[in-house]
């Protein structure tokens, strides 16, 4: 029941209710992703599809960050699993974009990392990388106010 519940909320994808992406669609590959140990680190590969469902062209950043990984809303812990450093840029040109037309799909993968750090402060445990986690890109109509397009929720487990 469980598995039928969690597959019926993968194969949904998540849209937007806030115009201009109300028609805009993200999911993943997986309602359940499981950390692989790699190194003093975890990894986990994860596949992501924007639909464009909408009447308008849909410009996703491919600046840093394009992307967002994060707690849903309301879920009061903190995630530290997938986050990306960021090099500031003085250049005040428009970030470079990937163009996607109405009814048009974008599909990619990413592998995301993260790591328990006993010497942070405060201590980044099992706890922050595990648990119900969202997935978007960063999209636009206009190029110049880009906000998430998000999954639907899924769940990140420890290894096995």
């Amino acid at each position: 029941m469980i598995s039928i519940l969690l597959v019926g909320m993968l194969s949904a994808a998540c849209r937007s209710t806030t115009a201009p992406f109300a028609n805009v669609s993200v999911a993943v590959d997986s309602a359940v992703y499981h950390l692989k140990p790699a190194g003093g680190h975890y990894t986990i590969t994860l596949t992501a599809r924007l639909t464009n469902g909408s009447d308008r062209d849909i410009y996703l950043s491919r600046f840093c960050p394009r992307t967002s990984l994060r707690r849903p809303d309301g879920h009061g812990s903190r995630l530290w699993f997938g986050q990306v450093a960021c090099m500031a840029s003085g250049s005040l040109s428009p970030p470079p974009v990937l163009i996607l037309s109405p009814g048009s799909v974008h599909t990619e993968s990413f592998t995301l990392i993260g790591s328990e750090q006993p010497q942070a402060r405060p201590q980044i445990t099992m706890e922050d990388l595990t648990g119900l986690a969202i997935f978007g890109f960063l999209a636009s109509t206009d190029l110049r106010n880009f906000e998430g397009v998000m999954s639907p929720q899924f769940v990140l487990q420890g290894p096995r």
